[in-house]
């Protein structure tokens, strides 16, 4: 096999094998720490934590997608909302309102 042929099927098989989201149900629970680029972050546990702190209800879903954890929840008027929620520090980014 020549050099540029193992290069392009190792450069695959990393493509196809790398992590893109951690999904995590939010029923279960877990004391694991997510290591991703750049060291610890929160629990999704801690997360939920700081969500509930912040006065969201109805935590849905959870995802860690690219050093953020995405959180579906309702607001204290019921809208359903999409939260950005920095994995490291469990700073809420960004707010988003979902469609019913």
């Amino acid at each position: 096999m020549t050099n540029t042929l193992k290069r392009l099927t190792v450069a695959i098989a990393a493509a196809f094998t790398a992590p893109a989201v951690v999904a995590y149900d939010v029923f279960a629970s877990s004391d694991t720490v997510l290591q991703a680029s750049g060291g610890e972050h929160m629990t999704p546990d801690q997360i939920i934590e700081k969500v509930k702190a912040a006065g969201y209800t109805d935590i849905r879903k959870i995802e860690n997608e690219h050093g953020r954890y995405e959180v579906k929840v309702r607001d204290a008027d019921g809208k359903r909302l999409e939260l950005k929620v920095d994995a490291k520090t469990g700073e809420i980014v960004r707010k988003k309102r979902e469609d019913d």
